[in-house]
């Protein structure tokens, strides 16, 4: 068992809201996630990543009696250190972006956003 805690490692979780239709939302995310990639203080970023659901998988859940997934999208960002978080959540354009986000797709509705520590169990 290790554990990668040499990074700052974020993940935010949203949930599609049930009156928009899936790729309306995943667009739309897209186009949020774009514009903080593009933010003079994301160049600190060391990675950004959206994660779309896809349903390779569904017909496997089913058998296990697990639900289908909900229609989300997961953002997942990776910085060196505490401080440039610091500067991305200071940064009032990227307010401005999310706040925007808020009211365009409601990602504050039924969404998570938290740090995160990595514990790999296996590593091929």
């Amino acid at each position: 068992m290790s554990t990668a805690q040499n990074r700052i490692h974020i993940m935010g979780i949203f949930r599609c809201p049930p009156d928009m239709p899936r790729d309306t939302f995943i667009e739309k995310c897209e186009l949020a996630t774009d514009a903080i990639a593009a933010l003079p203080c994301s160049r600190h970023l060391l990675k950004y990543q959206l994660l779309i659901p896809n349903r390779h998988v569904d017909e496997h859940l089913e058998t296990l009696g697990l639900p289908s997934p909900q229609e989300t999208v997961v953002a997942m960002m990776e910085f060196r250190d505490i401080k440039e978080v610091d500067a991305l959540m200071a940064d009032p354009e990227f307010h401005s972006i999310m706040e925007g986000a808020k009211g365009d797709v409601k990602l504050h509705i039924d969404s998570t956003t938290f740090a995160y520590d990595t514990i790999t169990k296996i590593d091929n």
